[in-house]
Parts: C-alpha cells; sequence; structure tokens
C-alpha cells in the first residue's frame, strides 16, 4: 500500500511541478496544462526506467565486484589451491601430471607449467623463478593466475618463456564457467556515513516531498518563481533518489557462491 502512495504522490508531484514550470514558460492556462499533462505521462515512464535499470545495473555490478574480491582474498589465504585449480583445469580438457601447494604441470597438446602467484604485488624475482621452473619441468608454456601483474614484467619473461597471465577477474570467470567456485562466507560490505544514511534512506522521501511541494507553490506567488522552481524540483529529485535507491535503504543481498 505505502508503495502506491508513494507512487501516486511522486506523480501528483511531477505534475504539478510540470504546470509549473510550464506556466512560467508558456503563459497560458490551457496550453500549460496540456504540456504539463504529456510531460507528467513521459516523464513518470523515463523516471522508472531511468533508476529501475540504472539501480539493478549498479547492484549487479557491484555484486560481481564483491564476488570478485571475495574469491581473490580466498585463493591469498587457501592451502590447497592446487586441488581447487586442477578440478577447474580438468574441465578445460587439461590432464593434470602433478599438483603442488603453489603450482601444477597439465597437459593440453604440450605440457604447461602452471604458476599459482596470489600476492598482492607480483614481482620480477617471482616470475623469474616460475619462468626456471617451466624449464626444468621442460613445459612449453607458462599460465600464470594472480591478483594483477604490470604488462612490462610479463613482456620480460616472454623473451624467455611463453607466458599467459590471468588475473582475478579472469579466474573468477574460468571458475565460474567450469562450476568449481567454492563456498565462502558472504562479504561484509562498507557501510556508509551515517550522514548519508540518514539524508538519503526512505524516511526522508516524504520530508523531501512536501517541501519540493511547499516550494513549487510558492512559486505561484512569488515575485522570483524561477528561483523557486529550480529549488523545487531539486528538492523532488532527492525525494526520487530517496525512495528508488538501493545504496542507503539497506539492501543486504549477497548473491551466495556456489559450492565445488
Amino acid at each position: 500500500m505505502a508503495v502506491i502512495i508513494n507512487d501516486i504522490l511522486c506523480t501528483v508531484m511531477l505534475f504539478l511541478l510540470s504546470y509549473a514550470w510550464a506556466a512560467y514558460c508558456l503563459e497560458n492556462a490551457l496550453a500549460a496544462l496540456a504540456a504539463a499533462s504529456v510531460i507528467t505521462l513521459c516523464g513518470g515512464y523515463l523516471i522508472f526506467a531511468v533508476f529501475s535499470r540504472a539501480e539493478r545495473k549498479k547492484r549487479l555490478k557491484r555484486a560481481e565486484k564483491e564476488k570478485i574480491a571475495a574469491f581473490a582474498d580466498f585463493l591469498q589465504f587457501n592451502a590447497h589451491n592446487a586441488e581447487l585449480f586442477a578440478e577447474m583445469l580438468k574441465f578445460f580438457r587439461c590432464d593434470i601430471v602433478r599438483a603442488e601447494a603453489d603450482n601444477l604441470v597439465v597437459r593440453r597438446e604440450e605440457k604447461i607449467f602452471v604458476s599459482l602467484l596470489f600476492e598482492r604485488k607480483i614481482c620480477f624475482d617471482s616470475l623469474r623463478k616460475e619462468a626456471v621452473k617451466t624449464a626444468a619441468e621442460e613445459c612449453g608454456k607458462m599460465w600464470v593466475f594472480g591478483l594483477d601483474c604490470e604488462n612490462a614484467l610479463l613482456e620480460q619473461i616472454r623473451q624467455h618463456v611463453d607466458v599467459c597471465f590471468f588475473d582475478a577477474r579472469q579466474t573468477y570467470s574460468l571458475f565460474s564457467q567450469a562450476d568449481k567456485l567454492p563456498l565462502m562466507r558472504p562479504v561484509k560490505r562498507k557501510k556508509a556515513s551515517v550522514a548519508a544514511n540518514y539524508a538519503f534512506c526512505r524516511k526522508r522521501f516524504r520530508w523531501y516531498l512536501s517541501s519540493a511541494l511547499f516550494t513549487a507553490v510558492m512559486a505561484f506567488f512569488s515575485f522570483f518563481p524561477l528561483y523557486l522552481l529550480v529549488w523545487a524540483t531539486a528538492l523532488f529529485v532527492l525525494a526520487l533518489y530517496s525512495l528508488f535507491n538501493r545504496r542507503f535503504n539497506g539492501d543486504k543481498e549477497v548473491l551466495p557462491l556456489s559450492k565445488i
């Protein structure tokens, strides 16, 4: 019921603001009424489409980033990464020759050395040691899985061995395709500041809307209607954001990772 009431209030406020702007620009009551009706119909649809689509995209993007960050953090402290990667690589038709704590040797048309370097910052010496291991294992290629790596370092290593680097996002994508993502605890989201939560939560919607309504009505009796109309429009935008945004309205949805 509250949702219906809020939608009605938004529609009425949009019509009032549209009429106020039209009356100020057209100076004709009938023309202003017609223009306000058209603007309300089109504007109401656009506002709903923009806010709902934008919030959905932000929510999905935020959820994806959180899952990748949680996965990367898990790999940095997991003691059995080799076994985890072995299961994933089998999905991509790789035969496991051997698997140790931080590296594997697999065969896919040729022998490939798989290095698991989940360090905060990969240095040249780390890559060099893995390249030496690749040569010692007589592998034709080296795959490196890590958080991130500078292209300059990779180019230096490519002068000695054929290397392919997979960052955290690409690694997560591979595990997702293979349906081998580990089960992890939900990520704790960073809480917004108290002031922002207070200013933009849904409880502030009617406060902003009533302020916008009062300001818009006063514009009809003021010698400076343009100034008041600008403020009324700004307050109405704040009211819409407070009503539709999920960031400051307790959206606690966390998409769980699949089990291995």
